[in-house]
């Protein structure tokens, strides 16, 4: 009786993990990879001669939502790109959030940008953190992340803990 126990629970505990971890229902196939300088992102936003600001950010990150607010406090009217990039796979939660919030309508590049997003994150430098699990190894992203970027140079970064607007208008004011 002992020996069925600990079977049917290790057997729980192995759907357990592959629910967690591999049971996540993609609406969308994975992006292949494109050209990156066929990304919008590249030839509008980050060429520029502007300053560029760029939120990564996700629906389902509480702090990235939480942070709005203080991102509206960012002064828009000087030579400065604001935009933000989304880390979520479902397309479909994705666009249904985007309809509902005008912070990020008209703002946020990930649909136009998807198939790039992966080397426009890497040139952003949004780092993962290593994480072990059970006996799996998954790197994740933290968020939200803000950088503030001049000809191709990083001038600010936030990670996790929400920008510093006061920082972000400083450095655009100096110039």
């Amino acid at each position: 009786m002992k020996k069925i126990l600990i079977i049917l629970g290790s057997i729980l505990l192995i759907l357990l993990v592959v629910i967690l971890f591999f049971g996540k229902v993609k609406i969308r196939k994975k992006a292949v990879p494109s050209n990156l300088s066929e990304s919008s992102f590249i030839r509008e936003i980050y060429n520029s001669n502007s300053y560029v600001l760029v939120d990564v950010w996700s629906t389902s990150c509480e702090p990235c939502i939480a942070e709005v607010p203080n991102l509206k406090k960012i002064d828009t009217t000087k030579n400065l790109k604001f935009v933000t990039i989304s880390i979520d796979e479902d397309t479909i939660k994705l666009k249904k959030f985007l309809s509902k919030s005008a912070f990020f309508k008209g703002r946020d590049i990930t649909l136009n940008n998807y198939t790039s997003r992966d080397s426009i994150l890497s040139i952003i430098e949004l780092s993962g953190v290593s994480k072990e699990a059970i006996g799996f190894s998954f790197k994740t992203k933290v968020i939200p992340y803000t950088v503030l970027i001049k000809n191709k140079k990083i001038l600010y970064r936030s990670t996790g803990s929400g920008a510093d607007v006061d920082s972000i208008n400083n450095i655009i004011s100096k110039n």
